[in-house]
């Protein structure tokens, strides 16, 4: 687990899980949060994730949606790269307190399939 605090940035926290897999695969795990005054969860989401599809963004959206669990309400989005054909990325946000929360899970898709139900399991289990 690699745990950092970047000074003067709006990320507060960030935290990555990396676990090779027997395949070599290496899927990854980010904990962010990122300090995000005087917005809302639709705000934000409206703002900064709505725009995938332009082209230059790397990631095209799969699809979107909304999630509660423990009092919180998550917006998330499934993308894929358009770089890396096989690469999925599975990004939930929530927002409290003057902070974004942002949890995400990448992998190629042989990983991204093995491993997607615990990821979301995972992100059910947290409290803010």
């Amino acid at each position: 687990m690699v745990e950092q605090k970047l000074k003067d940035s709006p990320v507060a926290l960030s935290v990555r899980l990396n676990k090779l897999d027997e395949g070599g695969i290496i899927p990854s795990y980010i904990v962010n949060i990122i300090q995000y005054k005087n917005t809302t969860l639709e705000k934000f989401y409206k703002n900064y994730c709505r725009p995938f599809d332009s082209p230059n963004e790397d990631d095209k959206l799969i699809d979107e949606g909304d999630y509660f669990a423990n009092g919180i309400t998550y917006k998330w989005i499934l993308t894929k790269s358009k770089s890396l054909e096989l690469k999925r990325s599975l990004i939930y946000y929530c927002y409290k307190d003057g902070n974004i929360y942002q949890i995400s899970f990448s992998a190629d898709l042989q990983g991204f399939l093995k491993y997607q139900e615990i990821f979301k399991k995972v992100v059910g289990t947290f409290k803010i």
